[in-house]
């Protein structure tokens, strides 16, 4: 019907598409914050936010939402924004782990086999994405699997059976590239 049901006034702009659940529904907002809200009501059952970072940056948007949106995997969500990749534990809203990227951030959905997270740093030029790798991180404890870097811009990826696939917004080619689980 298009009838409202509940609005829920953030810390930003909503950015990225939500991720939801059986109970509800997870996004982000530019001001820093991640929220679980009941999807009948809109009540808040908790908002996660990342209070301090690298040297440098703004302290209140280290890890906070962009073009990306969160990924539920069980009972944990993951994301990733300026600073790095996270996991929540959507039950409590606590930091299962965090993996800052130091020389860019990221800012695009997640990709994920449930054994990995896999996730393209960003460089950001005049509003243009020009990440030029892709990291993977277990799924589990944030630690970094491996590293590709072809070079030229990656705006994100999918994983298929054993691939991770992704093309380049500033080169002309698509890639699949095998999908190594083990860590480094």
């Amino acid at each position: 019907t298009g009838d409202v049901l509940w609005k829920r006034e953030t810390t930003g702009g909503i950015y990225p598409a939500p991720a939801t659940d059986s109970k509800n529904v997870y996004t982000g907002a530019w001001g820093g914050h991640f929220y679980a809200l009941d999807q009948e009501t809109g009540d808040m059952r908790w908002a996660y936010y990342i209070p301090n970072g690298p040297a440098g940056q703004a302290q209140r948007n280290v890890i906070s939402p962009d073009s990306g949106a969160p990924v539920l995997v069980g009972d944990r969500l993951f994301a990733a924004g300026g600073g790095g990749v996270f996991a929540v534990d959507t039950r409590t809203g606590r930091t299962v782990w965090q993996h800052r990227i130091t020389d860019g951030g990221a800012n695009v959905t997640p990709a994920t086999d449930g054994k990995q997270i896999i996730v393209s740093p960003k460089y950001d030029v005049n509003g243009v994405n020009l990440g030029s790798r892709q990291v993977s991180l277990d799924i589990d404890t944030g630690k970094l699997l491996w590293e590709f870097s072809p070079g030229g811009g990656i705006p994100g990826a999918a994983i298929a059976r054993d691939h991770v696939c992704f093309g380049s917004s500033t080169d002309i080619y698509f890639a699949c590239i095998r999908a190594k689980p083990e860590p480094k």
